[in-house]
């Protein structure tokens, strides 16, 4: 098995050669084992937001390694909401254009709960502005990044597949 500072490597060559979406599930597999499905995921989230892919120091300690990246993974909420806001923005098209809808993003359980976190905050704040101006008459206005998300039909982050947790269709 690779480890994880070989692994983050090759993908990001792959990312920045542009050669990822040819390559085969085969080859993704010793890769997606190496960095584990949550690593995985925020690559994928990483990738749909346009940002470098995160490489772990070669010669460090890989428990280390696996520490920092979910310390900022789990830390990079706005990340997550771009990467979901961009696939759904690509969703969107696939389904008008009847193309294949992209693979959800398998988010980590603590991610999703910040995210659910915000927008409740976004909720509150709303409802006290309301209050404040004195809302007469119809439903509080609801802030367009507090839209509900459900959890992603499809793969966990326990699934097998790297590919069912990678390709972007745009």
């Amino acid at each position: 098995m690779l480890d994880l500072a070989t692994a983050t490597r090759d993908y990001a060559r792959s990312i920045d050669a542009g050669t990822f979406a040819a390559t085969r599930d085969r080859d993704l597999a010793p890769w997606f084992e190496a960095m584990g499905p949550e690593i995985w995921a925020w690559q994928y989230a990483r990738r749909l937001t346009d940002q470098a892919a995160w490489r772990a120091r070669p010669g460090a300690d890989e428990r280390r390694e696996r520490t920092v990246a979910h310390l900022d993974m789990t830390k990079d909420i706005e990340t997550w909401e771009r990467a979901l806001a961009r696939l759904d923005a690509i969703a969107a098209r696939a389904q008008a254009l009847g193309d294949r809808r992209p693979d959800p993003i398998a988010l980590p359980s603590e991610v999703r709960a910040a995210i659910e976190e915000r927008r409740r905050a976004a909720l509150e704040r709303v409802a006290r502005r309301h209050a404040r101006e004195g809302g007469s008459g119809g439903p509080a206005p609801v802030p367009a990044e507090v839209r509900p998300v459900p959890p992603p039909p499809g793969p966990t982050l326990t699934a097998g597949s790297p590919r069912s947790l990678t390709k972007v269709h745009p």
